[in-house]
């Protein structure tokens, strides 16, 4: 799986022999406590996986990854707790595979190899605006907003508008009661902007 990695001989050979490769299945935790990785950085291979983070004692999505061996991604920065003082989780979406470098490897890396700083930079750049718009949708948007536009970023993530998302996950994502969500959702079919079956919804 390495092999296929678009970075160096030089640089693939590093991460066989320094970093830790470990296989998730769907919905394994693989973060649980950013805290406790402080100077440890993830890269996802392959796979799936959802960020969230805790506001007000619940469980708020902040932003999807998805990767392959051809095209790899930062999932998680040690930097990111000094620079923003939030705690992540990670979760699988389906199985994964990931990589967890020791941070002092991805300073020296990024410095030594551009296809691993282009990596670093453009994964720092995602997360950020996602954070961002994450936050900025929970301040400024209804419910009925913030939904429609999390089922739109889930249409958009899995590249088809009918998506497989069982209540309970968008009532977490969202940090909203699962009736909430349901009398949203009837608003959202009512406008016609969705269609609500029995176990997938359709956005238009």
């Amino acid at each position: 799986m390495l092999q296929n990695l678009p970075f160096p001989r030089d640089l693939i050979d590093l991460i066989q022999k320094k970093t830790t490769i470990q296989t998730f299945k769907k919905g394994d935790l693989i973060l649980g406590d950013s805290h406790s990785l402080i100077d440890t950085s993830v890269i996802l291979l392959s796979g799936a996986c959802k960020t969230a983070t805790v506001l007000n004692n619940k469980k708020t999505h902040l932003y999807c990854v998805e990767a392959n061996p051809e095209s790899p991604k930062l999932l998680f920065c040690s930097d990111l707790n000094k620079i923003t003082d939030i705690n992540f989780s990670i979760t699988s979406l389906i199985n994964c595979d990931v990589i967890f470098i020791p941070h002092n490897f991805i300073i020296e890396w990024a410095i030594r190899f551009t296809e691993f700083d282009f990596l670093i930079k453009e994964g720092l750049r995602y997360i950020f605006l996602n954070i961002l718009n994450e936050m900025k949708n929970i301040s400024s948007f209804s419910l009925e907003d913030r939904l429609i536009k999390y089922l739109k970023y889930k249409t958009s993530f899995y590249d088809d508008n009918e998506i497989k998302i069982p209540l309970s996950e968008i009532s977490e994502d969202l940090n909203f009661s699962r009736e909430a969500i349901s009398r949203s959702l009837r608003k959202l079919e009512e406008k016609n902007l969705i269609i609500k079956k029995p176990r997938s919804i359709i956005v238009f």
